[in-house]
């Protein structure tokens, strides 16, 4: 390649399956795609002072930032600005992606909403993509947008709870792509979520919400509850659940977020559950779990990047968009971090959108 249209990534490490990869990388600006390493004359030169470059972060569970909740909609106008408002921001804390998280609203405020939230290029704005909607305990009203012939083309992922009334419905839902999580039902009968889990993955879930995890002021009654899927073999059939870990040191201990991210690493996928006046943003949580942990940085990324994207199936080259992972062909979204785990660059579909205060 002999035009200028790229940009080389020099004096680095990237994060690539939990390792530090002591590399560059090549990033296209006019296809916004990771290019392969080797045969390019001319272009930009960015030198990264040795820190290190991960993927963009992903949001699987965010409920909203700066005062707006997705579930805010007054106007398709006011919605699309608050939208990119939110997106301008999370580039801030590193997050290039994000499903807008929509707890349980009424069916007509759910319709209103879902159109504004289909996934969007990166030419939109100059902020982290919307990657679609998760829809988090949802009426069961709502049952005929989930499962009708024509689901909604923005929602990606749902959180329920597994029960008699919800596991049938599970391949329906499947079948149309969404991702399922499950969360215990409230007042279930602790003797057997576990059961009542393993049916939901055999129906076709695959992961568990973080409100599935032991929490700070958890105790062992009866069996596992859902938690206990997490000691499946990676042989079994279904498969070990990825699960979502809050890293925030208040729903759930530093040591039991320690022992969770041990269970399974290659499964485990950090939430920070954000709402509308903040929370622990990812990059903290990334911290922390290096902190209480002892892991490296990549090791901690993995959890809200590649992890996130193989859970969500959006990590592919060929018919997705590509995010989560620093292979060719997947999408430049990147950020920068030092080695204590600071967000120092964003990177947007292979163009810096966002830089700390005095630079490198």
């Amino acid at each position: 390649m002999t035009d200028n249209q790229f940009t080389l990534l020099t004096n680095c490490r990237y994060c690539l399956n939990g390792q530090l990869i002591d590399d560059h990388l090549v990033i296209s600006e006019e296809t916004g795609r990771i290019l392969y390493r080797t045969g390019y004359i001319g272009g930009d030169v960015c030198d990264l002072e040795g820190h290190i470059v991960a993927p963009g972060f992903l949001e699987l569970q965010t409920y909203g930032a700066n005062g707006f909740q997705f579930t805010d909609f007054q106007s398709q106008q006011q919605y699309e600005q608050k939208l990119k408002e939110t997106s301008e921001y999370y580039v801030t804390q590193g997050v290039t992606g994000f499903w807008a998280t929509i707890p349980t609203v009424a069916p007509e405020t759910f319709q209103q909403i879902l159109p504004s939230l289909v996934p969007k290029p990166h030419a939109k704005f100059q902020g982290a993509s919307i990657l679609g909607a998760h829809a988090y305990k949802p009426d069961l009203r709502q049952t005929p947008i989930l499962v009708g012939p024509s689901p909604p083309t923005s929602l990606k992922h749902l959180t329920l709870a597994p029960s008699a009334t919800t596991t049938p419905l599970i391949p329906s839902m499947r079948s149309t792509s969404l991702t399922i999580s499950l969360i215990p039902e409230v007042g279930e009968v602790k003797e057997s979520a576990y059961t009542t889990g393993l049916s939901a993955l055999t129906a076709g879930a695959t992961g568990l919400s973080p409100s599935a995890m032991p929490t700070v002021n958890w105790r062992a009654e009866g069996d596992d509850g859902l938690v206990g899927l997490l000691t499946l073999p990676p042989s079994s059939d279904p498969e070990p659940p990825f699960y979502g870990l809050l890293a925030d040191g208040k729903h759930v201990a530093p040591s039991t977020a320690a022992l969770l991210f041990r269970a399974n690493q290659a499964r485990a996928m950090l939430v920070s559950s954000a709402g509308a006046n903040g929370s622990t943003p990812l990059a903290q949580s990334v911290r922390n779990l290096m902190k209480w942990t002892g892991c490296t940085v990549a090791e901690a990324v993995r959890c809200c990047t590649e992890n996130v994207a193989a859970f969500m199936g959006v990590d592919g080259y060929e018919g997705g968009p590509g995010v989560g992972l620093l292979k060719q062909g997947r999408r430049a979204d990147l950020v920068v971090l030092s080695d204590e785990g600071e967000v120092l660059q964003t990177w947007v579909a292979g163009r810096k959108v966002w830089e700390c205060e005095g630079g490198l």
